[in-house]
């Protein structure tokens, strides 16, 4: 039988960890500073969890759309249909943007290379993002595309 891992610890967001979230996502054109009590504003169900090394974050061909920032450790994005293909993400990087705005299907497995906080920023708190600052949503929608 397969058992489902225990969820992820949840981390505090600190203004330094809502910092390297706006630089991620190329924020500083849209927030003069964005600081932890933002974060909680303009993601309210979004987190910010401690994930085990091993743990597995996303599987290929699962549905979701939540977005994923990291802001400690590193992940191992692997595509097994696309040969020979693993590629490493560390603090500041981000991944789930193709689900994201494409079908909602994940393109790839992800897992956690080591101890890692990393933001899930839900589907629910970016739909209502995009949908309410137009130039914000094309932003990040280019940021995805580009990955593409």
């Amino acid at each position: 039988f397969s058992m489902t891992p225990p969820p992820p610890a949840r981390v505090t967001v600190d203004d330094q960890a809502a910092a390297q979230l706006a630089q991620t996502l190329k924020l500083e054109g849209f927030f003069f500073e964005f600081k932890a009590e933002q974060v909680r504003g303009v993601f309210p169900t979004s987190t910010l969890d401690l994930y085990p090394q091993e743990y597995r974050l996303i599987t290929q061909g699962e549905s979701g759309r939540d977005l994923f920032v990291i802001y400690s450790g590193r992940v191992s994005v692997i595509r097994p249909f696309v040969a020979g293909t693993e590629i490493v993400l560390k603090a500041g990087e981000m991944f789930g943007e193709i689900g994201l705005v494409r079908d909602g299907v994940r393109t790839a497995t992800v897992i956690a290379l080591e101890e890692s906080q990393i933001f899930r920023l839900t589907y629910q708190d970016l739909q209502y993002l995009l949908s309410s600052n137009p130039a914000l949503g094309e932003h990040l929608t280019q940021i995805a595309y580009h990955r593409l």
